[in-house]
């Protein structure tokens, strides 16, 4: 099938724990990310993660998310639109959507990267599809990442989550997501200025489109450019010459 692609740059380096989780499923009669001709079997499912933070100043957070057995068993459920629900907006930096490949990797809580949202400046968060794509996660689970940024060692119980909406037919076009990483990561001492640069090739059906690009580089980073280059023209997709951390 033909495919709308997502971009992701990141830099992070990662202490994992696992949260509770707890979840609801209904009617998505009332969903606006759908279309009309997808309502009939489509769901609404709302999902929490209660998670007693340690005071580390970075700690993640990998918890596999349910998903209802019909999705696996008949590939029924097509995720349209992801909405985050972030309890703590002073400690959620960020969370990420992961698709595992198998029941294995959902319960070791791992998988490739599908959807990242951040949580500042506060505001709210989400991810939907074009009306003419979709995303099979093609998995009994998927598991959601979060980040938690507590310079002042705080140890509340957070409550983040998402709220996914699902079709129980596909669209036309499948949604990906390519991670481009820049790791390892080795500056030299006293650069003022320095580049790390990574690249990808990639050979794709003519109808394909880059539709969202998101990018990450924690306390890293201090610009950041993303081009693509299509039939030899230069696309300019991102560019922050004053990277801010607390945006991203």
């Amino acid at each position: 099938p033909k495919a709308s692609l997502v971009a992701c740059i990141f830099a992070v380096a990662s202490t994992v724990a696992r949260g509770d989780v707890t979840f609801v499923e209904r009617d998505a009669s009332a969903s606006p990310y759908l279309l009309d001709s997808e309502r009939d079997g489509a769901r609404v499912i709302e999902y929490r993660v209660s998670t007693q933070l340690s005071g580390q100043r970075t700690q993640y957070v990998n918890s596999p998310l349910p998903l209802p057995e019909r999705c696996a068993a008949s590939r029924s459920c097509f995720v349209v639109a992801v909405e985050t629900l972030i309890d703590h907006r002073d400690l959620v930096h960020h969370l990420d959507i992961l698709q595992p490949t198998s029941a294995k990797t959902c319960e070791s809580g791992r998988g490739s990267r599908r959807f990242s949202g951040v949580a500042r400046p506060a505001r709210p968060l989400m991810w939907h599809a074009l009306p003419d794509a979709s995303w099979d996660p093609q998995a009994p689970c998927v598991v959601i990442q979060t980040h938690f940024h507590n310079p002042a060692g705080q140890t509340p119980v957070d409550r983040t989550g998402v709220r996914l909406h699902v079709a129980s037919r596909p669209r036309p076009l499948v949604q990906r997501s390519i991670t481009i990483d820049l790791r390892p990561l080795s500056i030299p001492a006293k650069q003022e200025r320095y580049f790390l640069t990574a690249t990808s090739h990639l050979r794709v059906d003519p109808a394909t489109r880059v539709d969202k690009v998101y990018v990450h580089a924690h306390l890293l980073a201090r610009e950041m450019y993303v081009w693509l280059w299509r039939d030899g023209k230069k696309n300019d997709l991102y560019t922050e010459a004053d990277w801010s951390f607390m945006h991203h």
